[in-house]
């Protein structure tokens, strides 16, 4: 997955190319990963590999630093200064490749925000890029948010958040802000008061209202295409946690994913391109004379095609797609099988005057499920460790569904430890759900098959953190698992838990939330 960030400074307000070194090193030491780095030379430090490389012609210059980090695959940040008569331009790729496209969180690098805060007026296309919101609280700051909207040649993607009032405009506010420093230089963040988004909501489609306090990403393109749900995606405050960097996270993958970047003019291409050639040679070079250099370091030359980049993304991006078709499929075959067992349960449930537990925890996707889950359960202990890669899951368009039968399944688990513990239940919780407890007995496995646990690295993945009053060593193997769903891709959720219902702490402990492929198994 690639993230491309961009500015351009229209002035010379900020000699970008001098500047870009010092915040490089900067950011590097801030994050606790010092490298000395040399001008036109790689440093290999570790499992981190530095390059400062060089180009200049009569187009223009260019500096580029790069740096590779190979950590269970391999990350990369890129970043190019660019200079011609006319322009500073910042051009920065922060790129994942790992075994699963979907693995990981990016976040904006510290330097990309020093950069932007350094001086002048950086823009992407028609707007000024900031790294703070932008508050729409009047006419005029309205009138431009809605030129921006309509204007079919912008190219940065909004991220627009109704506030509300009092104490929820302060968090949104917060919410709001960590995100502008999550997207800086790849979105413009707005935060809209509600008397704004009164007249906001009266001009937009029915498909892009806020008709309530939460944030919605509106794409390039959006407006002209209402109806097309690549372009927007809206999530409510109440399904956000407590962590307030959680809106800024899920809005980049979901940019990632949509993945439309601002065409370039051709001299920026060929600086860049010059650049990254030299950052080739000057590797072939180091890794020559015997530096200890990863082949991640050493990127393949570009294609002489310049549709060479863009027909592989969308090749990647109709696999994906394909993918989410089939998964939804595949979801909304066993929502259908599922409706109409729940439907007599439910019934009885609703007349009784409360609705049932896991109506009470669903959320419209899982982070915001999980952390209502918490508030609700008394015999479940879902700790923060249990979550892994939720943004994957959040990320397709399954996530509400999935949500929901997580929501069940965590009704379940608390209705089967409420009858262990009063005696009125003595088998396991897949007996539990074989006799009508609430979930379906068919997703739930006890064990894992033998070759899977004779496989000593697939057996490692089993083991997660738990509190200390289950186990002294603050780690315990899980083989209990739930299929949320039981066929599809390899990103589709699973929950691996264990029972000690019967045991000292009398609870279900969740060791595991999260995509299938960080839990694989030795038939898939």
């Amino acid at each position: 997955m690639t993230h491309v960030y961009r500015a351009v400074w229209t002035d010379n307000s900020l000699s970008l190319i001098d500047e870009l070194p010092r915040e490089f090193t900067e950011w590097l030491s801030s994050r606790g990963t010092p490298i000395k780095i040399e001008k036109d030379s790689v440093v290999v430090d570790g499992i981190r590999t530095a390059t400062w490389s060089t180009f200049e012609n009569s187009l223009g210059r260019a500096v580029q630093l790069n740096l590779v980090e190979e950590h269970e695959g391999t990350w990369i940040t890129s970043i190019t200064a660019i200079w011609t008569p006319e322009e500073n331009v910042l051009w920065a790729d922060v790129l994942t490749e790992l075994p699963h496209n979907q693995v990981g969180i990016v976040n904006a690098p510290r330097v990309i925000r020093n950069l932007l805060l350094g001086g002048g007026e950086p823009q992407i296309g028609r707007d000024s890029i900031e790294v703070q919101p932008r508050e729409v609280d009047d006419q005029n700051a309205l009138d431009e948010l809605m030129e921006g909207l309509n204007d079919e040649e912008r190219s940065i993607p909004y991220l627009l958040m109704r506030v509300g009032k009092g104490t929820e405009r302060k968090l949104s506010i917060q919410r709001a802000t960590r995100a502008s420093e999550t997207l800086a230089g790849l979105a413009q963040v707005f935060a809209v008061d509600e008397k704004s988004i009164k007249y906001l909501n009266g001009v937009l489609a029915p498909s892009h209202r806020l008709e309530e306090v939460g944030a919605r990403l509106m794409m390039p393109g959006v407006i002209a295409a209402p109806h097309d749900e690549r372009l927007t995606y809206f999530i409510s405050s109440t399904d956000l946690d407590d962590n307030q960097k959680t809106l800024g996270r899920m809005m980049l993958r979901r940019i990632g994913m949509t993945s439309q970047w601002p065409s370039v003019p051709v001299t920026w291409a060929m600086l860049k391109r010059e650049c990254d050639q030299k950052r080739i040679e000057l590797l072939q070079d180091a890794k020559s004379r015997g530096a200890s250099i990863d082949t991640g370091a050493i990127v393949r030359p570009l294609d002489p095609s310049e549709n060479a980049a863009e027909i592989q993304r969308l090749r990647d991006q109709i696999d994906y797609l394909q993918e989410e078709v089939l998964v939804a499929a595949i979801a909304a075959e066993e929502e259908a099988a599922k409706a109409e067992n729940y439907l007599n349960s439910l019934v009885g449930r609703l007349t009784s005057g409360e609705p049932p537990i896991h109506l009470r925890m669903k959320r419209q996707n899982i982070v915001g499920t999980i952390a209502e889950a918490r508030n609700h359960v008394k015999h479940l202990v879902i700790p923060e460790s249990a979550e892994r890669s939720i943004e994957v899951l959040d990320g397709s368009a399954s996530s509400e569904t999935w949500a929901g039968d997580i929501s069940q399944l965590f009704g379940a688990m608390e209705s089967y430890a409420i009858a262990v513990s009063r005696k009125k239940f003595n088998g396991d919780f897949l007996k539990w759900c074989d006799d009508g407890g609430g979930y379906f007995a068919n997703k739930i496995a006890m064990k894992e098959s033998e070759p899977t646990m004779k496989d000593p690295t697939l057996k490692a993945k089993r083991v997660f953190k738990v509190s200390t009053d289950l186990d002294v060593t603050g780690m315990k193997l899980m083989v209990a698992h739930a299929k949320i769903q039981m066929r599809g891709g390899d990103q589709i959720p699973r929950v691996y838990f264990f029972d000690d219902t019967k045991g000292a702490t009398k609870k279900i402990h969740i060791g595991f939330i999260g995509p299938h492929f960080l839990v694989p198994s030795s038939s898939f």
